[in-house]
């Protein structure tokens, strides 16, 4: 009788020791924000996705400030790597904000698979025109019609009249679906979530990302302050139907560290690894590759759906 009970004990107890160690495993992550230049190693790039996890990813043609330079040919070889690999990447299209013609190259991009755009103007390196000019207007016209995201980063603690310019354009096209990168490019010179909540509250049809890009040391410093990861995670968790993921790195051809397979798993593996557990390290943060322990959002797995794959479906109306 007493072995039958103790057998019992033991069985009962095994879930919560599991459950209480091990973090949710999502699969089919959205990945909503990641950048491609001609020559980055996309074949790498899916197969350390893969194992993480990630089953399909937002990438954007980025070129080099001030005027998106070499952004055309790096579209051209993004919507390739798409037609490459249908199922797993989502293939943005992208424009120079002061180029007259740049509403005739989004159509065609569109035409030629593209599924939404991403806007660098408001970016303090690519920031050379009014955000509300006849182009945008134009663009935006175009992203209504079509019926296709926008993704913006405009650094609104940085360049107040970029964030007028912003919100004219919202406010103009408010069935415009837009992903307000970088917490909405708020934490900056401290949290200031309130100015990313402004923008939530104002328009519906607003999303944010949680990437951190070339910026996540300024970002952990502020995570890791007195109170900072509470304030962070609230703000998240407040808002929860509308926030993405996406880790905002530049598959490029070397030296780029994304041509590095364990640097890039590592780097990626800090977002996720961020949402997901309590504590953990990122092994990317210094030259000694070890960082940490580092404060985790700890998000349940029904928040963390969210973030992967609902409200990615949601703003990509997949």
């Amino acid at each position: 009788m007493l072995k039958k009970i103790f057998f019992i004990l033991f069985l009962v107890s095994i879930p919560f020791s599991v459950s209480a160690a091990s973090a949710p495993k999502i699969k089919g992550v959205f990945d909503m924000h990641e950048h491609f230049r001609v020559g980055g190693n996309m074949k790498l790039y899916l197969q350390v996705a893969k194992k993480l996890g990630i089953g399909k990813a937002v990438f954007v043609p980025t070129g080099m400030g001030p005027d998106n330079a070499g952004y055309k040919e790096n579209m051209t070889a993004l919507l390739k790597e798409q037609k490459k690999h249908p199922s797993r990447i989502i293939a943005f299209c992208t424009i120079d904000e002061a180029d007259p013609e740049a509403p005739k190259i989004f159509e065609k991009c569109l035409d030629d698979g593209g599924k939404g755009l991403k806007i660098l103007g408001g970016h303090p390196n690519f920031y050379d025109v009014p955000l509300n000019n006849d182009v945008m207007k134009q663009v935006f016209t175009i992203a209504r019609d079509r019926d296709v995201p926008v993704m913006v980063h405009v650094s609104i603690m940085t360049l107040p009249e970029a964030k007028k310019e912003l919100m004219e354009l919202l406010d103009q096209f408010p069935e415009v679906r837009v992903d307000f990168a970088h917490y909405c490019s708020t934490i900056y010179n401290g949290i200031n979530l309130d100015q990313c909540a402004e923008f939530l509250d104002r328009y519906p049809n607003l999303y944010i990302d949680l990437s951190m890009g070339g910026g996540i040391l300024r970002y952990f410093k502020y995570m890791t302050e007195e109170g900072g990861l509470n304030k962070i995670k609230d703000f998240i968790l407040k808002y929860q139907d509308r926030v993405l993921y996406g880790t905002d790195i530049i598959a490029a051809p070397f030296p780029s560290p994304t041509t590095r397979k364990k640097w890039l798993s590592d780097r990626i593996k800090c977002d996720l690894d961020l949402h997901r557990e309590k504590e953990y390290q990122c092994s990317v943060m210094d030259k000694k590759g070890e960082f940490g322990p580092l404060p985790g959002f700890e998000f349940s797995e029904e928040v963390l759906r969210k973030l992967y794959i609902e409200n990615p479906k949601k703003f990509l109306k997949l």
